[in-house]
């Protein structure tokens, strides 16, 4: 293994990493994330106006609805990188030769 074939792969790796790079990743997450809080703060206000009792502060459902953000973003993310024949490492069908 030479220092200009790393180099390559290096850059190779790089360039497959912009396949999946996206800008609006972020703010969708962010939009996510407060569309969640907001549907729970409604929930949770819902179920106290129709007599459940709820011991939800804001908080904890600020805490729960970036907590479940994360996980979907982070199983997206996942999903992404697996599906995308663009990103990732390419299998090769000999090993990395040692000079």
């Amino acid at each position: 293994m030479n220092i200009i074939s790393i180099i390559a792969d290096v850059k190779t790796l790089f360039n497959k990493g912009q396949a999946i790079k996206g800008s609006g990743f972020l703010a969708n997450t962010e939009a996510f994330a407060a569309a969640l809080y907001a549907f729970l703060s409604a929930l949770v206000v819902l179920l106290n106006d129709l007599g459940l009792t709820v011991q939800v502060g804001g908080t904890d459902l600020h805490t729960m609805a970036n907590g479940w953000t994360i996980t979907a973003s982070l199983v997206y993310s996942i999903y992404r990188i697996t599906t995308n024949s663009a990103a990732g490492f390419s299998s090769s069908s000999s090993p990395p030769s040692v000079q």
